[in-house]
């Protein structure tokens, strides 16, 4: 077992909480639209947030497997700086800018919901699920990397995480610049 994972159970009780918690910034643009365009909101809302958890899950599940089976074999300020430096390569790789694209899109919706508000609600969490796990990813391994219990780093991923999702030539500016300074942060741990 890999040191600080915990088993299965207690690293998805973690997993869910920090996702929730650092994704609700982010999410609930998507949530306020998708009420507004529903009839009777409540109950597929609700669900709408069930399935874009349960996406997250998923990830947190492979996450979990995936560091059981990997064995960093750098101390620990190397692992930090390849975390770093990872979360900030990521930001440019197309997988990245596609999740960012699609959310803002989906943020931005205002036809009304369509027929069946269950399916709707499960078919949108998921899609949005993915895209933000698209857009998210190299931050959150990080922070995996980094310590998921630290809520200084929590707090700011998650500031991260909500300006790739507000868009705008500005916020990319900046999030270009952030990025950079993760892999140049990363680079300049490596090299102490």
């Amino acid at each position: 077992m890999a040191t600080g994972m915990g088993s299965a159970q207690s690293f998805m009780v973690t997993w869910t909480a920090v996702t929730a918690a650092m994704m609700a910034p982010s999410a609930l643009p998507f949530l306020v639209s998708f009420a507004r365009r529903s009839t009777h909101w409540q109950a597929p809302t609700a669900l709408l947030a069930a399935a874009y958890l349960a996406v997250w899950m998923v990830f947190g599940v492979g996450v979990y497997y995936a560091s059981m089976a990997i064995s960093l074999p750098w101390a620990g300020g190397a692992s930090v700086a390849i975390a770093l430096a990872f979360a900030g390569l990521y930001a440019f790789t197309p997988l990245m800018r596609l999740g960012q694209a699609r959310c803002i899109e989906m943020c931005r919706r205002r036809e009304p919901i369509e027929g069946d508000a269950v399916r709707a609600s499960v078919r949108e969490g998921v899609s949005y699920g993915l895209s933000c796990v698209a857009c998210s990813a190299g931050v959150m391994l990080a922070l995996v990397v980094l310590g998921m219990s630290n809520v200084v780093l929590m707090a700011g991923a998650s500031a991260l995480i909500l300006l790739y999702k507000i868009a705008g030539r500005w916020p990319r500016r900046l999030d270009a610049g952030l990025s950079i300074a993760m892999v140049l942060a990363g680079i300049w741990l490596v090299a102490l």
